[in-house]
């Protein structure tokens, strides 16, 4: 983990002003590095009792500010100046009531097992309109005293499938069970709403799968395949530009489609789409589907994919004699429709294609895919 976090580095830009911003920051990449002991008692710990201590081994000013108004809060129904404090679901969030561009802190706190106890602490920082959080997670083993930070947590290791700048992070228990929701919208370029969801088992937490929100233009769904129908998502990135293409899947896995992603001023399509029988190749600059079209008849497609998106397409058919010989024709599309091309145009293809790679795309679950007006 790099000490300028992202909301160490938000922080930084909002309320370079003043000294929070880097005790935020510090505070945030310190608390994950070891465990630390913390003070006991002989009774169930509070999220406020947690939240003392936490800040007692870490302490901001921020953080102080937000303790001290909880304390006041519990005589007033829980709210307070800048905090909401809810005891019977150990939750705490607050604000610096007199900065209206002070980061949010929220402190959650529940029961993880025999004398253990699962502390999360979200900062959220605004900026220009856009939110993002930083979210960490920490064991407490209320009988020992030792509270260890959970690095590899599942929700905490969840990385967003696109390097964009315009990427809002959003993380939070969903609901009075616990679960948990990541949510990635992107916001330059590329245009989806992503929202991961991890199911609180009793122990931790697991991922359950996504809700995908794309363009309503985006035409990436062949004919005869609805929404509803699909059931796993997956991201790779084909062309390595920093932006990963999207991939959908029935239950069975016997439609697969791939497709780019790129903006909401352009109507994008679906890259290539698979069925039984043929199967995805991956290379430097693009993708294939490889299957059979008939009896002694082969086929395969090729898109060139460049900066996330639709290039040149390629058809290869190769009809297979009896006797063994083979009739090869290669058509080529781009903007003015398909046309035959020679042998020596399609090894060109070929050559801007460049190396097959060996990809196994990591299949996750969808909770729910909806296309946007």
């Amino acid at each position: 983990m790099k000490k300028l976090s992202l909301i160490a580095g938000l922080t930084a830009m909002i309320m370079s002003s003043g000294s929070m911003s880097l005790e935020l920051g510090d505070m945030l990449y310190e608390s994950v590095k070891q465990s630390v002991k913390i003070n006991t008692a002989d009774h169930e710990p509070t999220v406020l009792d947690i939240s003392k201590e936490f800040n007692h081994r870490y302490p901001t000013n921020l953080f102080t500010l937000i303790i001290n108004n909880a304390e006041k809060a519990k005589a007033s129904n829980g709210e307070g100046d800048g905090v909401f404090y809810d005891a019977k679901n150990n939750s705490l969030i607050g604000q610096d009531p007199r900065n209206d561009e002070s980061p949010t802190l929220k402190a959650t706190l529940f029961k993880s097992g025999a004398d253990h106890y699962l502390f999360m602490l979200t900062a959220t920082m605004e900026l220009g309109g856009l939110y993002s959080d930083e979210s960490h997670y920490f064991d407490i083993d209320w009988k020992t005293g030792e509270m260890k930070p959970l690095n590899d947590y599942a929700p905490g290791g969840y990385q967003p499938p696109f390097k964009s700048y315009g990427t809002v992070t959003q993380s939070d228990f969903a609901d009075a069970r616990n679960n948990i929701i990541i949510g990635y919208e992107i916001t330059d370029g590329l245009f989806m709403n992503l929202s991961s969801h991890f199911s609180w088992d009793g122990g931790t937490h697991k991922f359950a799968g996504s809700d995908i929100q794309l363009p309503k233009q985006q035409k990436i769904l062949p004919k005869n395949v609805n929404a509803k129908d699909l059931k796993y998502y997956a991201f790779y990135d084909i062309d390595d530009d920093g932006n990963s293409e999207i991939f959908l899947s029935n239950k069975d896995h016997s439609i697969e489609i791939s497709a780019v992603i790129r903006s909401y001023e352009k109507a994008e399509k679906e890259l290539l789409t698979r069925r039984d029988g043929s199967e995805f190749k991956f290379y430097k600059g693009g993708i294939a589907v490889t299957g059979s079209c008939g009896s002694g008849c082969s086929a395969a497609d090729y898109v060139l994919v460049k900066n996330s998106g639709y290039g040149e397409t390629l058809n290869v058919r190769t009809l297979t004699a009896p006797d063994g010989g083979k009739e090869i024709t290669y058509t080529a599309a781009g903007e003015k429709g398909g046309q035959k091309i020679s042998a020596e145009k399609a090894d060109e293809f070929m050559a801007k294609l460049g190396e097959e790679k060996q990809v196994q795309l990591d299949w996750q679950p969808i909770i729910s895919l909806n296309f946007n007006k």
